[in-house]
């Protein structure tokens, strides 16, 4: 599964320019490497007739570095129409190619198929007498909170000989039913898929004992050190962030699952092919689209201003009532209709990818950017998509 488009970019009049460059800072030379870089990708975009108040508004977001700071090979897609950047957004590897391109539609494949989608989770780290809370939302969204064990647990201790130890644990006994509520009520919140809890190993298990039944079926227990400890635990660190890719991994095998078994069924619950596909997105009946990344990909399709406008033709578009846009390629008109319709989208590599090169996009080259091209069903013209409800004698 991929990271959620803002439905605001698709608010946005094109014509777009989208830019993806490589801004790896990993010498003394890069800057004035990204600078050439840049200044190439814009005389292409001059050549293609884009606005020079879009251009210039590009220009101004490379003359700064990523504000994450991120170390090594990096790369950055840029989006901007109206003389105004409309996306913003840092890739975790440099792209698989440069591009510069100004068209109806804003580019959005090469940034779907190299970014992960963020897992909904919550990493909870615990002491005797505080706990730590990190969520992470379905847009990548962090945030963190910090709870201290109640003051009035105190007066319950009685005797000055009593240690530490079981001095936290009653003050833990009286606070952690009342944590196990807020855990709870952040993953309803956030429909989180993953729970990891770390820290002190008592505290742990009274946390395991309180949380309601979807929170527990959600958690995984990791060692790591008590936050009361100042000290970064690095190794947990790491352990959470492969629990994190093992159960994105998991959830997309699932997907691809019910991909395959709607596929395999004749319900009318599966569309293959552009032709069927643009009929059900038409009509807000996708629950999740499926594109094999194909940069060679030579398929368009007419537009007009909602979402739901796009068809083959521009006679087939103007029956549906839409003044026409233009046309533009068929994967930006189909990732526009299932962000616009609320489809989730799965990107998977061409099967031709690995012979020949200019099938290789960026799902085919990019880190844990999702599952390989075996995986997935055979797809007429590299789309499908499982529907929410059958058509009438479908």
């Amino acid at each position: 599964m991929l990271p959620e488009l803002p439905r605001e970019l698709y608010l946005h009049s094109g014509p777009f320019a989208s830019v993806y460059v490589d801004v790896s800072r990993d010498h003394q030379n890069s800057p004035h490497e990204i600078e050439l870089r840049w200044k190439e990708l814009a005389r292409s975009l001059v050549e293609q007739g884009a606005d020079d108040a879009d251009i210039r508004a590009i220009e101004e977001v490379f003359t700064e570095p990523m504000p994450t700071g991120q170390a090594g090979p990096a790369g950055r897609a840029v989006i901007a129409s109206g003389g105004q950047v409309r996306l913003d957004v840092a890739l975790p590897d440099r792209p698989r190619r440069e591009i510069a391109r100004w068209a109806t539609l804003p580019h959005v494949m090469p940034l779907l198929a190299q970014t992960p989608e963020p897992l909904p989770h919550v990493v909870i780290s615990l002491g005797r007498t505080s706990a730590t809370v990190r969520a992470v939302d379905a847009g990548g969204a962090v945030s963190e909170t910090s709870e201290h064990a109640q003051e009035e647990g105190a007066h319950k201790v009685r005797g000055a000989d009593r240690d530490k130890q079981s001095y936290t644990e009653e003050v833990w006994a009286k606070n952690v039913r009342e944590f196990a509520r807020t855990v709870d009520d952040t993953v309803a919140r956030l429909h989180a898929q993953l729970v990891v809890i770390t820290g002190d190993v008592r505290a742990r298990t009274m946390l395991l004992d309180e949380l309601g039944e979807r929170s527990r079926s959600l958690a995984a227990e990791v060692d790591g050190a008590d936050p009361d400890d100042t000290t970064t635990d690095e190794r947990a660190s790491g352990e959470v962030e492969d629990l994190v890719a093992r159960r994105a991994a998991q959830r997309t095998r699932e997907v691809l699952d019910g991909v395959n078994i709607a596929h395999g069924r004749d319900v009318g619950l599966a569309a293959s092919g552009l032709g069927p596909v643009v009929a059900a997105l038409q009509q807000a009946q996708v629950e999740t689209l499926v594109i094999q990344d194909d940069p060679s990909s030579a398929l368009e399709l007419w537009i007009g201003p909602e979402p739901g406008h796009l068809a083959e033709s521009e006679q087939a578009l103007r029956t549906l009532g839409a003044d026409v846009l233009g046309r533009d390629r068929a994967d930006a008109a189909l990732v526009r209709a299932a962000v616009g319709t609320g489809a989730r989208l799965l990107v998977l590599p061409h099967p031709a990818a690995d012979q020949d090169p200019e099938r290789a996009g960026s799902a085919a080259g990019s880190r844990g950017a999702g599952p390989g091209a075996e995986e997935g069903p055979e797809l007429a013209d590299g789309v499908g998509a499982v529907l929410r409800f059958s058509t009438p004698n479908a």
